[in-house]
């Protein structure tokens, strides 16, 4: 499947449009759109086995998701008709019972072809003259994702007589910060010295695995501890794919054979039905796995 992150509601005409290109796009109630108080959407496109309907197109004037299969495109707030030049072919659900992290109500106007959201006191302007008119419309759903602009998450990764506890922060600027450590849990496992190793992963939206992970040494009666900030582009240029929903997993395992702990996290995510379409190594390397 491949979704297409970044569309945004329109808090003027309630359209939904692609938010990703310089310009917003034109709007029907005058300027261009405000995606302000948007959620942040998620479209299939190019997928002929995906349910739903097809033949959705992004007009590249108002940046406007339209349906391309009726006689007519539609008037476009930039003037004309819709044009459809560059678009992929997306899928939407239609008349289906209610699914958690998808939002319903979303509307066909059989004037402009624009897809709308029809939940609140305005219908929208529409360019064809007055407000979007759903007569005949289904009742459309659409995948969406958080507006959050940082994800943190906590692990006490306990193994072996060790105590363990990390810390990975991330943003929305492909900014990180992972942290944490290992110390003996008594006096006992103190005595001597051990190897940890530690994996702690994200399955965005689109499937890519983002990758943070460590090793060392906890010295006898003493403490490992590890702290890694920087930035990675990748995460900032996907962040819309987190934003849509992530699925974490993490792992600990004793000795210094991070491969073997990443093995252990792939057979977790196909157990639980979960692809791994890509991997980002963002902090450290893990045999096998593939680095961008």
């Amino acid at each position: 499947m491949s979704l297409q992150a970044n569309w945004r509601w329109c808090n003027k005409c309630q359209c939904l449009a692609f938010a990703g290109n310089p310009s917003a796009g034109c709007c029907a109630a005058g300027g261009a759109h405000n995606y302000a108080d948007s959620g942040a959407y998620g479209l299939t496109q190019n997928d002929s086995s995906a349910p739903g309907q097809a033949n959705w197109r992004w007009c590249n004037k108002c940046q406007e998701l339209t349906f391309a299969g009726n006689p007519s495109a539609g008037d476009c707030a930039c003037g004309g008709s819709h044009d459809h030049v560059g678009s992929g072919d997306y899928v939407l659900v239609q008349n289906v019972p209610s699914q958690s992290g998808w939002q319903a109500n979303w509307r066909w106007c059989n004037k402009c072809q624009a897809l709308a959201f029809a939940g609140n006191p305005s219908l929208g302007d529409c360019p064809a003259g007055g407000t979007h008119d759903h007569t005949g419309s289904g009742d459309y759903q659409i995948e969406l994702g958080s507006s959050e602009t940082s994800i943190t998450l906590n692990g006490s990764p306990n193994v072996s007589g060790l105590n363990g506890h990390v810390t990975l922060t991330i943003q929305e600027s492909g900014a990180y910060s992972f942290s944490g450590s290992w110390s003996p849990s008594n006096v006992f496992t103190g005595v001597i010295s051990q190897d940890v190793n530690f994996v702690m992963t994200l399955r965005d939206a689109q499937g890519t695995v983002w990758v943070f992970s460590t090793s060392g040494t906890v010295p006898s009666e003493s403490t490992y501890s590890f702290n890694n900030n920087g930035t990675n582009p990748s995460l900032a240029a996907n962040w819309q794919f987190l934003q849509l929903g992530y699925t974490p997993h993490d792992q600990v395992n004793a000795g210094l054979d991070l491969g073997a702990t990443w093995t252990a996290i792939e057979n977790w995510y196909n157990q639980n039905k979960q692809t791994i379409d890509g991997v980002v190594e963002v902090v450290g390397a893990i045999a096998g796995a593939v680095a961008s």
